[in-house]
């Protein structure tokens, strides 16, 4: 009984030989078993009657018919159908986007009066300059400081 635990384990691992598959089988087909074996038997006399079955002589033909794909003769009718389903459907785009939008063309683009954003004197565009240097240094700014500590996470990363 120990030698079959042991086989059975091989079995199970795909490490046994042919003689020792023929064992575990001879084996499995008594019909005295003991109760923890009978679990076994089943899956071993299984594998005995699926080798037992023959396929015929037609199989492989039978094979190649099912899997070869079937040509069928496409009439010249079918084809015309299908080229004239194709324009006609096409034909009904058309129609119905030049029905949905009749009027593609654009509008003309009014001018923009740039002369009401002039500064009137010296000052005031000096200061909007000055206004508009300092939005850009503290954009600047910020954008080096988020980088500084992009660089800072990443050295203390590398270093564990």
């Amino acid at each position: 009984m120990n030698n079959i635990s042991q086989l059975i384990e091989k079995y199970f691992q795909g490490e046994t030989s042919l003689e020792e598959e023929k064992q575990l089988k001879a084996f499995f087909q008594q019909e005295d078993i003991a109760p923890e074996w009978k679990v076994y038997q089943p899956l071993f006399m299984l594998l005995e009657l699926e080798q037992s079955q023959e396929v015929g002589r037609n199989f492989e033909d039978k094979i190649y018919q099912k899997i070869q794909p079937t040509q069928k003769k496409t009439s010249r009718l079918f084809v015309v159908r299908h080229w004239m389903g194709a324009v006609a459907a096409s034909l009904v785009l058309v129609l119905s986007i030049w029905w949905l939008y009749p009027d593609l063309s654009p509008e003309p683009a009014s001018a923009i009066n740039w002369e009401q954003y002039e500064p009137e004197d010296p000052k005031e565009a000096y200061q909007i300059t000055k206004d508009a240097l300092m939005k850009v240094s503290i954009e600047l700014n910020r954008g080096a400081m988020k980088a500084a500590q992009e660089v800072d996470a990443l050295q203390d990363f590398l270093k564990d």
